[in-house]
């Protein structure tokens, strides 16, 4: 395959609605707007104890660049951790359910 090669939705390796995107700040718009804009899911994450952070965050939300969200705790089972977890068992369940329709063949 070629690099930067014009794919069909269907026929990219990995399709935006499998895509999470975890950023804090303008930097991550440009592509927090991409991921949304395609299916994906771009999360906000802030700083709590930082006012800056969390206006941010908002901000994100605000201009429907992120629509979900989760303070800056990447240890293991932090809500974030769990918010990260349900949307890959999400994106799975969406895969295994495309792989299992069964459509009736048309009639010759």
């Amino acid at each position: 395959m070629a690099i930067n090669k014009v794919l069909a939705k269907d026929d990219r390796p990995v399709p935006f609605d499998r895509i999470a995107f975890f950023g804090d700040g303008l930097t991550d718009i440009p592509t927090m707007r991409l991921v949304t804009d395609q299916g994906g899911s771009a999360v906000a994450v802030y700083n709590p104890e930082s006012p800056k952070s969390m206006a941010a965050a908002r901000e994100l939300r605000d201009d429907g660049r992120a629509h979900m969200a989760g303070p800056t705790d990447y240890t293991e089972n932090s809500p974030l951790d769990c918010l990260a977890q349900a949307l890959l068992a999400e994106m799975a369940a969406r895969a295994h359910a495309r792989n299992l329709v069964q459509w009736p063949d048309d009639p010759a």
